[in-house]
């Protein structure tokens, strides 16, 4: 049994604990519905959006928004034949391993023309083949070459350097690794 003020304290706290209680619920519900309102302004925005750059619309399915699937059809006899016909004479390059070149103890890949792939300790270095900057390292490029001829491929990052040079092969990508060292002179 309660005595004097103990009563009335107590009521007050609970009321005061189910009006926050049914204020949260409140705040939640109304969260809820704004979130959603929200949600439905942004899909609308992302179909213009499509729409605008001539990109399929897209679908609502779910919480997830995929692009609309076209119907399915099967493909023509001649249709087929044409496909075919526009494989043959095409060229695959399946990836091999690259195997040690015995001459000069390079790793050499498979490659459509030629190719270096640099990589750098450390990495980040501006990678120059023949004079021409060609980007920064790990770096995997094509070059224009004589088969024969040599290329000279050099690193540098914050005043230290490495160099290499290689010869250009038919079909063939060669793999190095420069550690950049401090020169004494260039």
């Amino acid at each position: 049994m309660l005595v004097g003020t103990e009563a009335p304290a107590r009521g007050a706290a609970l009321r005061r604990l189910v009006v926050f209680a049914l204020g949260g619920v409140a705040a939640l519900a109304l969260g809820g519905y704004l979130l959603q309102g929200a949600l439905s302004r942004a899909r609308g925005a992302v179909a213009a959006a499509s729409a605008a750059r001539g990109l399929p619309p897209l679908a609502v399915e779910g919480n997830a928004t995929e692009p609309a699937r076209p119907e399915q059809r099967i493909a023509t006899p001649s249709e087929l034949a044409e496909l075919h016909r526009s494989w043959v004479g095409s060229e695959t390059i399946a990836p091999r391993d690259p195997v040690r070149d015995a001459a000069t103890g390079e790793e050499v890949g498979a490659f459509q023309g030629f190719g270096v792939d640099v990589a750098t300790t450390p990495a980040g270095a501006r990678v120059i083949v023949d004079g021409k900057e060609l980007g920064i390292s790990p770096l995997l490029a094509s070059v224009r070459c004589a088969s024969g001829a040599t290329v000279e491929v050099r690193a540098e990052r914050a005043g230290r350097w490495a160099r290499a040079t290689t010869r250009c092969r038919e079909d063939a990508l060669v793999r190095l690794h420069l550690r950049l060292g401090t020169p004494a002179g260039r």
